[in-house]
């Protein structure tokens, strides 16, 4: 089985791309944090993972919109391997976490204030199905006769 789940910071904003055929693709970088004790001193410390990142399609292209640098995210993907030849011909070996899924923890400033949804009215459920939502509390519970406060 191959899957990862990470959350961390963006390093950098995200670079969006196309390859030759239109297919969108982002690349970003995740810092990962974890706290261990240093077996020297015994203090907990920091330690952390640059991740390389890489979506595709609608969700690379989500990224590019929503994600900038400090953005904190949460990425479930595979760890890819692979390799190419630089231009000094040397051979250089890669590994990336291919996302299937980023959830947006935070987003830009810009975009909050864009972003309206309409609120659809309550239907009160009329006498019957108040009656029938009663009749369905469990013994032992009281029905709640108060607005929650929250």
């Amino acid at each position: 089985m191959n899957q990862t789940a990470l959350i961390g910071n963006l390093t950098k904003d995200p670079d969006l791309r196309a390859t030759s055929n239109g297919t969108s693709f982002c690349r970003f970088t995740i810092a990962v944090s974890d706290r261990k004790k240093d077996p020297k001193t015994g203090e907990w410390v920091d330690d952390t993972d640059f991740i390389p990142v890489v979506a595709w399609g609608k969700l690379a292209d989500n990224c590019g919109r929503f994600l900038s640098k400090g953005s904190k995210c949460g990425v479930n993907g595979k760890i890819k391997t692979g390799s190419y030849t630089n231009k000094e011909g040397q051979k250089v070996y890669t590994t990336d976490v291919v996302a299937n899924n980023v959830e947006f923890l935070n987003q830009r400033e810009q975009e909050q204030p864009q972003q309206t949804f309409a609120q659809q009215p309550v239907q009160d459920p009329g006498p019957q199905q108040q009656t029938s939502i009663q009749q369905n509390v469990p013994a032992g519970f009281e029905q709640m006769q108060e607005e929650i406060p929250f």
